[in-house]
């Protein structure tokens, strides 16, 4: 009885050494696998939400602008490479003027040359594109201050080629246009 005991005990320990390793590599491991799985997708969607949250600062600086207008190099100067400012684009600008001075902000006016180079006729006076784009926004800001903006408010930055972004973008501008923007930002 006691060799027939022993016996059973041993196929008993057996039998749940069996059903633990079963149960180990069957159900334990796929979940434990699982569980790894899901993790790295928490950490894949903390990832994205980070990333979401910097595109959202970015778009949150584009809406603390309080007034924004741009203008082609065209409308302001009429073509012609010497930056001054052509008569119906002075009306237009004149327009903007109580907007500007009913602000405290700084006034951004910004160019962009619109291309890599400056156009060949004005590569003697305006040897890169950045010089160029300089040039047509300091003509703007003079103008501005000449009309009675205070000239310590206006911040004239330049730009070789880039995008048209912000508040008040005009579908029609495209970053290969040569372009002005005149920008307000809140406090």
């Amino acid at each position: 009885m006691k060799s027939f005991l022993s016996s059973f005990g041993w196929i008993l320990f057996l039998a749940l050494a069996v059903f633990f390793l079963l149960f180990y590599n069957l159900v334990y491991i796929p979940r434990a696998d699982r569980i790894v799985r899901q993790q790295n997708e928490i950490t894949m969607w903390i990832g994205q939400l980070q990333e979401m949250s910097d595109s959202l600062k970015t778009v949150q600086t584009q809406w603390d602008t309080a007034f924004s207008v741009s203008f082609s190099f065209d409308e302001l100067f009429g073509g012609a490479q010497d930056f001054k400012v052509a008569p119906s684009a002075e009306s237009l600008l004149r327009t903007y003027i109580p907007t500007l001075q009913g602000s405290t902000s700084v006034i951004d006016v910004v160019g962009h040359a619109g291309g890599n180079q400056a156009p060949q006729a004005t590569a003697d006076r305006y040897p890169s594109s950045w010089d160029y784009a300089a040039a047509g926004a300091g003509a703007v800001a003079r103008r501005l201050a000449a009309w009675g903006v205070a000239a310590d408010r206006i911040r004239v930055t330049s730009f070789s080629d880039s995008p048209r972004a912000g508040a008040g973008a005009a579908p029609d501008f495209r970053s290969g246009n040569p372009r002005v923007d005149i920008v307000v930002r809140n406090q």
